[in-house]
């Protein structure tokens, strides 16, 4: 049994009711109690009432700590609205919010030079309710039955055992299955008086179901539930004052998950900054610790041969339930969107219809596309970082760390600061195993120069292109005087292979 609402077995049925028991007392500081909501916590720990409630509990703690019950009054600072990429536009077929987020757009150093660490992480959690609201919403607006406006009735042909009185909502109409086959969908226009202005039709008008999915099989047309909206055919204009896309059909069923799609065009090594990249592993900590099972999928387009690296420094932070909803789509990635989105819900930009109200592509009005911050919103100049490793480089000599890359395609990454004055920096790779060779020996990766990095401290990476030893080598041969004492972190970042084989076979 999936542990969802209406498909729980009877063990996964008492969890329940103990769980609900275990809790009462934190239930009235929760933001729901329904079912949908506990069953949450038991599936994302496999039903284990303990781990469950220890899991709901550090939530409740969670909740006071960010104030989330009045977040959504909570205004984030400029720079964050104007250079944060993401945004929430339109809802894919079964009725779940979709949020986009631009990575190309994404400049984390300047964030982070720009504002706390935690206001970014806020802003996230604050987007996170926003799209639980709309849940809610779309939850209230596709589950309560209601009629067509007037004058509008529907009737399904051939029509069913007991006909449908006027009025009739849709889903009373086309049963409670999630597939029905039909032969013809039709609504009759029922105007209020005879001939007046504002009257359609007197006869029946075929209705385009455009924005359902809709597949032709010799008895008839299966019908899928997913879009809460419908359009007009030709020759029916819909009700006055209503154009199409207005009327929702209600879908009868509980929103609760979330759509994500994540752009990774323009991804590049400056996305690996390791300040920037922790702060993304906190988000996701966080997001599996107090948002469980909200993930419907996280859909990767555009990813490039660096993703699997970048993917590799996030996973351990999400459980094996969120990796599964990993989704990488290859070249036809558009075609693929518009299977999960329809076109009306997908902005153009990815291969749908939708615009902007000025005819935007890019639906800015509701995705940020971010950019590099500019300096005028710098609070500061570098993050205060820890480091792994220490030494002293003597005066007129220099300092070589040894890395070894297994195979091409990994990424070394460094930062490092100076004690006692700037410090000369290169990256060369060994021509010689197994003994130390001089700069000049070695094959240059990485231009050796000098660094003031007793101001600033300095980081970097780069793609190793082959195999080999690559040789961070700090330099202070030009200095005969003073000795640098330097402090420094190094680290291999290997790419995740099951990512890089999807994406090696586009």
């Amino acid at each position: 049994m999936s542990g969802q609402v209406g498909d729980l077995s009877p063990s996964q049925e008492r969890a329940l009711a103990q769980f609900r028991e275990n809790v009462q007392d934190v239930l009235a500081v929760l933001p729901s109690t329904d079912d949908y909501f506990l069953l949450r916590w038991l599936r994302a720990r496999s039903f284990d009432l303990k781990k469950s409630e220890d899991m709901l509990r550090k939530h409740v703690k969670f909740r006071k700590q960010q104030d989330l019950d009045n977040i959504l009054t909570w205004q984030p600072s400029e720079v964050v609205r104007l250079y944060e990429p993401s945004g929430f536009c339109g809802h894919d077929r079964e009725g779940s919010p979709v949020w986009y987020h631009i990575i190309r757009g994404l400049d984390l150093k300047g964030l982070l030079f720009s504002v706390s660490k935690q206001e970014i992480l806020r802003f996230n959690f604050w987007s996170l309710e926003l799209l639980l609201r709309d849940c809610e919403q779309q939850s209230q607006e596709v589950g309560v039955p209601g009629p067509l406006p007037a004058p509008w009735a529907a009737e399904i042909w051939p029509p069913p055992r007991q006909p449908p009185a006027r009025g009739t909502c849709l889903p009373e109409l086309l049963g409670s299955s999630q597939h029905l086959r039909v032969d013809t969908v039709r609504v009759t226009c029922l105007p209020r008086g005879r001939g007046g202005e504002g009257a359609l039709r007197d006869g029946p008008v075929s209705l385009h179901l455009a924005s359902w999915h809709e597949t032709s099989t010799p008895g008839g047309t299966r019908i899928s539930r997913a879009q809460p909206y419908l359009l007009w055919a030709a020759g029916g204009t819909g009700p006055p004052g209503v154009s199409p896309l207005s009327i929702p059909l209600q879908l009868g069923k509980k929103v609760e998950k979330i759509s994500t799609v994540f752009d990774f065009e323009g991804l590049s090594l400056r996305h690996l900054w390791k300040p920037g990249v922790e702060l993304v592993q906190e988000f996701f900590s966080a997001l599996e610790a107090n948002y469980p099972e909200i993930l419907k999928n996280l859909i990767i387009v555009k990813a490039p041969k660096l993703f699997p690296v970048a993917f590799n420094l996030i996973k351990p932070y999400i459980t094996e339930e969120t990796r599964r909803k990993v989704v990488i789509l290859g070249g036809n990635w558009k075609q693929e969107l518009l299977k999960l989105i329809s076109p009306d819900q997908l902005p153009m930009e990815f291969g749908g219809t939708m615009t902007d109200p000025d005819g935007n592509p890019k639906c800015l009005t509701k995705i940020n596309y971010g950019g590099d911050v500019p300096q005028h919103y710098y609070l500061c100049n570098h993050v205060r970082v820890q480091y792994d490793h220490q030494a002293t480089v003597g005066r007129g000599s220099s300092l070589q760390v040894d890395n070894e890359i297994l195979f091409p395609g990994c990424v070394l990454r460094w930062q490092f600061a100076s004690d006692g004055g700037d410090i000369g920096f290169g990256v060369f790779l060994k021509t010689k195993m197994g003994e130390r060779q001089r700069a000049g020996e070695m094959t240059e990766v990485l231009a050796s120069q000098r660094y003031n990095a007793h101001m600033v401290p300095e980081d970097g990476s780069l793609t190793c292109t082959e195999a080999g030893v690559y040789v961070l080598r700090f330099d202070n041969t030009y200095s005969m005087i003073h000795p640098k004492h330097i402090s420094y972190t190094v680290e291999v970042l290997l790419p995740d292979q099951t990512s890089l084989e999807k994406i090696e076979k586009f």
